[in-house]
């Protein structure tokens, strides 16, 4: 009895063994998803990039770069011609195809017509996941849909001209700038350039702000106009300007804010208003020649002394006349032939050059 008993337990251990080899096995079966499509996008910095993201893991064999016949890249309806399929990345997931075009999307084939699309043409063991191969597939958008970001704008890309009206104050400052935008963002669908600003803070207490003032696809090029003050208080002014997104903010990271400094000296006479010469008495007789360096201790706005980097030392003109009919600031105590001559002075009708 105990030996017919036990047989009848392996029989029934057994059954339960083949119950469950063919319980996985069913269930393996389920998990070998056949690759289908999940998206189509080129959103990389290259755009002659497009990425067809897969449901599973698949392996393929590149061609770049030579043309892959399997694969045909569209825009409104025209083919692409020589379409590659490229290794995917040590970052890439593995679940993509790499397609590679021989030219970037430009921004009128990203936003013209139907769009990019993306065909398969299928073949067997071409894009596998060990199991199954991914099916052909006809014309498929490809899509861009990267979000209007500070990363939009290229730090690299900059330009920057400057003039100036006057050298003392007022001072009138023009200057044109431009910010760019990367490719892979002017491609994008949620691309706005009615969104993207530039502004200037210039440094008085006033800004300038402009949006959308795009000149060619990503280019964002603006004049800005500006007059500080005569205010012999203020030696220069600082000013910075950045780019900006609505809804977004203001974007500085990168470089992006750029800082000017603007020396703003004031005209000699607005300094202390005294006008003031160290004078020494020379002797001299009649038919001697002789020199003399004179001591300037006017005191010009932003003097040297109190405003080491931006001073108001630029090179200036004074003018002796003898004898002169005008009314003027004397040197006193210089006569010649008994005669006492006049001396004006003509610093405070010169500006800094």
């Amino acid at each position: 009895m105990k030996s017919t008993k036990l047989s009848s337990q392996s029989k029934q251990l057994t059954r339960i063994f083949v119950l469950l080899a063919a319980l996985i096995l069913w269930a393996g079966n389920l998990l070998a998803v056949v690759p289908t499509v999940d998206s189509i996008k080129y959103v990389e910095s290259d755009q002659a990039n497009i990425i067809v993201y897969l449901s599973v893991d698949v392996v393929y064999t590149h061609s770049d770069p030579l043309p892959d016949a399997n694969w045909v890249v569209y825009h409104d309806g025209n083919a692409y011609p020589a379409v590659a399929t490229d290794n995917q990345g040590g970052l890439d997931p593995a679940n993509i195809v790499r397609l590679k075009l021989p030219d970037a999307i430009s921004f009128s084939e990203a936003h013209t017509g139907s769009g990019i699309t993306v065909e398969f043409l299928g073949g067997v063991g071409l894009v596998t996941n060990g199991a199954d191969d991914l099916a052909a597939f006809g014309p498929t958008p490809a899509i861009n849909n990267l979000l209007m970001k500070c990363e939009i704008f290229d730090p690299s890309k900059f330009d920057y001209s400057l003039s100036l009206t006057e050298v003392c104050a007022p001072v009138e400052i023009e200057y044109t700038v431009a910010y760019y935008v990367k490719n892979n963002y002017f491609n994008s669908q949620n691309y706005n350039k009615y969104l993207i600003t530039i502004r200037t803070f210039w440094g008085d207490g006033t800004s300038d702000e402009t949006y959308g003032s795009e000149v060619s696809p990503g280019k964002f090029e603006l004049t800005f106009n500006h007059l500080y003050p005569a205010d012999p208080s203020v030696c220069y002014w600082q000013s910075y300007m950045l780019p900006g997104i609505g809804g977004v903010g203001y974007c500085s990271g990168g470089g992006l804010r750029k800082n000017f400094t603007y020396e703003n000296h004031s005209t000699d006479d607005e300094g202390d208003g005294v006008f003031v010469f160290d004078i020494d008495t020379i002797r001299v007789c009649l038919g001697q020649d002789f020199s003399e360096i004179f001591t300037d201790d006017t005191y010009f706005n932003c003097n040297p002394q109190t405003e080491p980097d931006f001073s108001n030392d630029g090179e200036r003109y004074i003018r002796f006349t003898y004898p002169s009919i005008r009314a003027g600031v004397e040197v006193t105590n210089i006569y010649f032939s008994h005669s006492r001559l006049q001396y004006i002075q003509s610093l405070q009708e010169h500006k800094l050059q």
